[in-house]
């Protein structure tokens, strides 16, 4: 009896593993981006002030390449209920910071209201600052500006928050405080990263 051999059963062969090697990828990277999806919509747990990977990516990506050497160094850190970046100036004497406020359980009107309220401006946001005056205050749909001039080491300063809702559980607090001689540069950054509402009328 003479043995047949299919002369293309070896190239069935290799295209099976390559169909099968494929298959596995593609359902590794399936499994991968659900994985990453799953993690960026996730949000810490309630009572707790854990952040997530998608809040350090939030405060990373704000304000993207605007401000960097040689005018500006950065400090980043993370804190319970807070993931803070920050950008001193020697240059202009000015401070920039984006604090990501982490409302696990959700944010209700009462909280923004005491957390930003004038109060707590003079007692925690601008603490190092002597003699401070709120200036005004303005809104624009979800984001609300809070303007104050104080003094700090014997030099006037203008100082802009913005506060903007980023959904149910999370507030992006955006501060910046330059000398008052130095309002142009200021507005300039202002009208950068919130161009709807850069000032108060």
């Amino acid at each position: 009896m003479v043995e047949v051999h299919d002369p293309l059963s070896p190239r069935r062969s290799v295209v099976g593993i390559l169909l099968t090697v494929l298959v596995v990828f593609l359902c590794l990277t399936l499994a991968g981006a659900l994985l990453l999806g799953w993690t960026l919509l996730e949000r810490g747990k309630c009572g707790t002030g854990d952040y997530t990977l998608r809040d350090e990516l939030r405060v990373k990506t704000f304000a993207l390449g605007m401000f960097g050497p040689p005018d500006w160094q950065e400090t980043y850190s993370i804190q319970p209920y807070h993931v803070i970046r920050n950008w001193l100036s020697a240059t202009y004497n000015a401070v920039v910071s984006v604090d990501y406020v982490l409302y696990n359980c959700g944010h209700t009107q009462t909280d923004l209201e005491t957390y930003f309220s004038d109060e707590s401006f003079r007692t925690q946001i601008l603490v190092d600052y002597q003699d401070v005056e709120r200036l005004a205050v303005c809104s624009q749909g979800e984001t609300t500006l809070y303007i104050y001039s104080a003094r700090l080491e014997n030099a006037d300063y203008l100082t802009y928050t913005w506060a903007k809702l980023d959904g149910k559980y999370r507030v992006l607090e955006v501060f910046m405080a330059f000398p008052t001689f130095r309002k142009e540069i200021m507005d300039q950054y202002a009208r950068q990263l919130f161009p709807d509402l850069p000032s108060c009328p």
